[in-house]
């Protein structure tokens, strides 16, 4: 593995296009070569999951491939968190009532680290734009970013037995969803600097809704910080990929409530006049912005 990684390295920095897309697909078979390896020689298994996440993140470094960044972060990030799992009784056929306390505390930590650097990521983002590194920079936001949506996938349904088989405690109890709303706050807090006192004030007392809402519907929470993030950025791809996303979630979270069908129809009622209210005042936000915009030039 180790040869075709040395090869598929040497055919990405050439200048040719197809040298380059064959240095790739040498350097991805190189990596999942290595990856077997590390998972086959070493234990116990949350020792390879970190030990993979390690060396994926000194590969990414050494290849300079944005494509490759977005991988090898997104793998980063899940090998992380299955690391804690594995640590925490996996192997145990399980988490225990007494273990899975810890397994959540560290998890949670872990993707609130991983949030704090996408906001730093988006707080800092012109100074990597225009850079040689800003490409590959980029695919470290996206993968980090990717990687904490799959993790939530495989943690929202323990009845549908996507946590249980992956050995994931379920965290639809809200301690996930508080890694996105920190960032949340702390992106509102450092973009409102600029504005009036008033959209400050505003913003702040929203946050405890922002909380509320990522205790309850980790996933909205995470979408959430994906929209913010995008609208940030710029990037109108990332803002309909996290659209598509909580379209998702929410038809998921909306068939899985245990209630009868006209509680949900109320809740459902109640959600569509609350997103046209916020609609409605984000509109006429923006025009108020628009004309004071115009009033200076």
């Amino acid at each position: 593995s180790v040869p075709v990684l040395l090869m598929g390295r040497v055919l990405l920095a050439r200048q040719q296009l197809f040298a380059r897309h064959f240095g790739f697909a040498l350097v991805i078979a190189g990596t999942v070569g290595l990856a077997i390896a590390l998972c086959a020689s070493i234990r116990p298994e949350g020792l390879a999951c970190l030990a993979l996440a390690g060396v994926l993140l000194v590969l990414g470094i050494l290849m300079g491939n944005a494509g490759y960044a977005v991988l090898a972060a997104v793998v980063i990030g899940n090998s992380v968190a299955l690391g804690i799992a594995f640590f925490y009784g996996y192997a145990r056929n399980g988490f225990a009532a007494s273990e899975t306390g810890g397994a959540v505390e560290l998890l949670s930590l872990w993707w609130a680290l991983v949030c704090a650097g996408l906001a730093c990521y988006c707080l800092r983002e012109h100074r990597w734009r225009g850079t040689a590194r800003g490409n590959v920079a980029e695919g470290w936001f996206y993968g980090f970013y990717a990687s904490v949506l799959i993790f939530e996938m495989f943690t929202l349904a323990p009845a549908y037995s996507l946590a249980s088989d992956m050995g994931l405690p379920g965290l639809a109890t809200g301690y996930l969803g508080l890694a996105p709303a920190l960032a949340v706050t702390a992106l509102a807090f450092w973009l409102g600097k600029g504005a009036g006192r008033p959209a400050r004030l505003l913003t702040m007392a929203g946050m405890p809704l922002v909380f509320a809402l990522s205790w309850y519907l980790p996933g909205a929470g995470l979408a959430l910080l994906g929209l913010t993030l995008a609208r940030r950025m710029g990037s109108v791809v990332m803002q309909g990929f996290v659209l598509a996303y909580l379209f998702g979630y929410m038809v998921f979270y909306y068939y899985s409530l245990a209630v009868p069908f006209s509680q949900k129809s109320i809740y459902l009622m109640a959600t569509g006049l609350g997103l046209l209210t916020l609609a409605l005042i984000l509109r006429l936000w923006q025009a108020k912005a628009a004309a004071r915009e115009a009033a200076h030039a």
